[in-house]
């Protein structure tokens, strides 16, 4: 069993991109070592921050773009 967890595991752990086996022993450490779940529950919190965002870009950027491409027409 894997006792040192890299950043890109636990991502791969809350992404629920791991075989059964490593997504039960990542579990278990987590349950079992507090500093690592702590960072587990940052990068949980982070990846639940990201997915609530608002996905549409701004008026604003909408139009900085449309203001490009209207000037690359006339070029």
């Amino acid at each position: 069993m894997i006792t040192n967890y890299t950043h890109e595991q636990l991502i791969r752990y809350i992404y629920n991109d791991c075989n059964a086996e490593e997504r039960q022993s990542i579990g278990r450490a987590i349950c079992d070592n507090a500093e690592l779940a702590a960072e587990f529950l940052e990068m949980k919190d982070i990846y639940n921050r990201l997915n609530n965002e608002y996905h549409e870009p701004s008026q604003t950027s909408l139009d900085i773009i449309m203001q490009h491409v209207s000037s690359k027409v006339h070029q």
